[in-house]
Formats: C-alpha cells, sequence, structure tokens
C-alpha cells in the first residue's frame, strides 16, 4: 500500500497506525513528484486469540511432525 503525502499527513499517519499499518519506506520528492510512503502489516497469528481448551486439542497436532517413527 502506498500513500502520496498531503495537508492531513498527520492525522492519516496515526489512523493507519492505529489500523495496526507500519512505515517501512519513505521517498523523497524526485523533480516534480511528491513524497510517497509505504507501509505494511505485520502478520497476525489468531492463536493468541484461542481458548487455552481449544490450543490444548491443537497440541498432539503440532507436534506429530507427520513422523510416525519407522
Amino acid at each position: 500500500m502506498a500513500l502520496v503525502a498531503d495537508g492531513g499527513l498527520a492525522k492519516k499517519l496515526n489512523e493507519l497506525g492505529k489500523e495496526r499499518w507500519e512505515c517501512f519506506q519513505v521517498v523523497p520528492p524526485a523533480g516534480g513528484q511528491v513524497t510517497t510512503f509505504y507501509f505494511k502489516r505485520p502478520a497476525q497469528s489468531y492463536l493468541n486469540n484461542l481458548p487455552m481448551k481449544d490450543l490444548m486439542h491443537l497440541l498432539p497436532l503440532m507436534g506429530s511432525g507427520g513422523d510416525d517413527g519407522q
């Protein structure tokens, strides 16, 4: 996602931050261009939101590795 800077830059950057967007690059203006900001969102793990009882059901699947020992 790229955002071109304008008059409400600080407000827009704060809004994007609340939505978990992180600015990873700022390209300064060259010639007739404007400053461009590049954003990314970190990956979200849904395991953090699972109740412990449900997470316990997943443990046997995580530890199996697909190897039956033969």
